[in-house]
């Protein structure tokens, strides 16, 4: 039977305080149980006989860590977060942790992190090269809880999930039709249900109560994703009880797991050594692809990878295979590039974060409706009417930025300022220019950001220097100095400066060793962003709905990269 952990019941919640977790621990080599119980405690997100922070660590203690609540649960969290791919244990100490590439892309979706959980809940798998999960046999249970549902009426029961995907092989047709067959015969038949519960229970030696405990998380994961939802039903069973529902989201999702080619840990080990490198990135970033990032920016550097694939094995499209929840973290990293320590990714497979570089790729994701840009958000802005109502008109994506540069090209800074601000705006980042006259506001403009803190930007309008250069580097600096010293707005040294122009510096080598200069000396970032650049990032917003992930924003240190993306809906 695949065991769940039961940290609770929430997936929101998970998802949040894995979040805190990455913030606290991130920048570690690696980290244990004690570690997260501190994080969890300090931030008051777990309690000990009714105390939090410091004390509830203090009355949890005990010597026999089993026994110690906090701890436990700490231990239920890595387990999950470890099925979910996002942390992984170190070689031979499995209570040592580290954040795998995966779990550094799960902070990345805060806009909408379901379809992100939805892949992970997916990737699930056994057997597999991480996880010790005592007879769980070979089965990638979220599929299974859809395509069971799917054969039945559409509708599945809490212990119509034990006794079926829970407890049965999927990897072939005739395991999965054995576990069909054995609910079929017990639905409507209530003394049977139960004689099959208490069968099943004596013959794996766990009670039915931790059975049904075990189902938690996957009920509520089912819910979160909007697979499934539950409905009172009578008529099927003697008395009402509560079903699993498919949406009709849930419905196409199972279509599509009925047809995709699902890699387990075999057919991985049967593939041909020149291969396997090849299908470990393709299949990762197109998870990526299916839980909402754009990953045009890296497909032209991934491509010879990716017609191998395509050539070879299948077409990259179908894959369903989650490297980092079926492989062992060594052999992901290495073909990925990705030293977790310090949270690099290798430039070959197109995500820049490195400082060497001095570039950093803007991934762009999928909004909430809740997030699209409407009239309602910007009626006192008509640039946003007119680029949709340009687009709407058939005019391309090239011609309506092209059209927008040229607009701008002579604007002077009285008009530049204030549309920058605007443009930020419109991005998600709340942003203001500074009013003009006020002396000790020396910065052109300030981002609010969501924790309170700011962020200052040096604006260069196109009359003023038409390609951004030292000058505003060394201004950037002077605002990050100003606004640390006078504490007028509450900062972080951490976050970046910004210098904000028409074109990029004609000598950006000059520029990126002044910012690099900046950094050994004043231990402050700089980032440079270009008015194409911007322009873009707000054009995905308003025509296609994509956001930036703000964190891009926030700690951006040189020269912004974003590449050709996509210019279709």
């Amino acid at each position: 039977m695949v065991r769940f952990p039961n940290p609770g019941s929430s997936v929101q919640n998970l998802y949040l305080i894995f979040n805190s977790l990455y913030d606290a621990l991130s920048k570690r080599d690696f980290f244990g149980l004690d570690d997260m119980s501190k994080v969890l405690t300090d931030q008051r997100l777990a309690a000990s006989s009714g105390f939090t922070g410091e004390q509830a660590l203090e009355m949890s203690y005990r010597d026999d860590r089993s026994l110690d609540p906090v701890y436990n649960q700490s231990k239920m969290y890595s387990e999950f977060f470890r099925m979910l791919g996002w942390i992984s244990s170190l070689e031979n100490e499995a209570l040592k942790f580290q954040f795998t590439l995966l779990g550094f892309y799960a902070t990345k979706s805060k806009l909408n992190p379901i379809k992100f959980v939805e892949q992970s809940l997916l990737g699930i798998c056994y057997p597999n090269d991480n996880i010790r999960n005592l007879n769980a046999g070979n089965t990638r249970p979220f599929k299974s809880f859809l395509i069971t549902a799917s054969n039945l009426s559409n509708i599945v029961c809490r212990d119509e999930l034990i006794l079926g995907p829970m407890s049965h092989d999927d990897n072939t047709s005739e395991a999965t039709q054995q576990s069909l067959q054995k609910l079929r015969n017990v639905r409507g038949n209530d003394k049977l249900l139960k004689e099959e519960l208490a069968h099943l229970s004596g013959l794996i030696e766990i009670t039915e109560n931790t059975m049904q405990n075990y189902t938690r998380i996957p009920i509520a994961a089912l819910e979160y994703t909007d697979w499934m939802e539950k409905k009172k039903m009578k008529g099927i069973y003697s008395v009402s009880k509560t079903f699993l529902s498919l949406t009709e989201y849930g419905k196409e999702a199972s279509l599509w797991l009925e047809n995709c080619i699902d890699f387990r840990k075999s057919d991985f080990e049967n593939l041909p050594e020149e291969f396997k490198k090849s299908f470990i990135i393709v299949s990762f970033y197109t998870m990526l692809e299916r839980a909402g990032f754009d990953i045009s920016p890296m497909l032209e550097e991934i491509n010879e990878h990716i017609i191998l694939v395509n050539e070879n094995v299948c077409s990259r499209e179908d894959i369903l295979f989650s490297p980092y929840q079926v492989l062992s973290a060594k052999i992901v990293n290495d073909a990925l590039g990705w030293r977790s320590s310090n949270s690099e990714v290798s430039e070959s497979v197109g995500v820049t974060i490195s400082s060497g570089s001095f570039q950093r790729t803007v991934l762009m994701y999928d909004v909430f409706p809740s997030e699209k840009v409407s009239k309602s958000d910007h009626q006192s802005e008509p640039l946003v009417f007119q680029i949709l109502d340009d687009f709407k008109k058939g005019i391309s994506f090239e011609i309506i930025l092209k059209q927008l540069m040229d607009s701008v090209k002579n604007m002077k800074k009285e008009e530049f300022y204030p549309l920058i601000a605007k443009l930020f705006s419109i991005a998600g980042l709340k942003c203001e220019d500074t009013r003009h006259g006020i002396n000790y506001e020396r910065w052109d403009a300030i981002i609010y950001l969501n924790d309170g803190t700011v962020i200052p930007v040096e604006i260069k309008s196109p009359t003023e220097e038409l390609s951004i250069s030292v000058k505003g580097v060394r201004q950037a600096l002077e605002n990050k100095i100003v606004l640390l010293s006078r504490e007028a707005y509450k900062t972080k040294k951490t976050k970046t400066s910004l210098v904000v122009g028409y074109l990029m510096p004609n000598n950006r080598s000059e520029v990126s060793t002044l910012i690099n200069n900046i950094k050994k000396t004043y231990d402050i970032k700089i980032g440079v962003i270009d008015f194409e650049s911007l322009l873009k990032i707000v054009l995905q917003r308003i025509l296609f709905e994509r956001a930036i992930n703000f964190d891009d924003i926030e700690n951006l240190e040189g020269m912004i990269n974003v590449k050709d993306i996509e210019t279709t809906k």
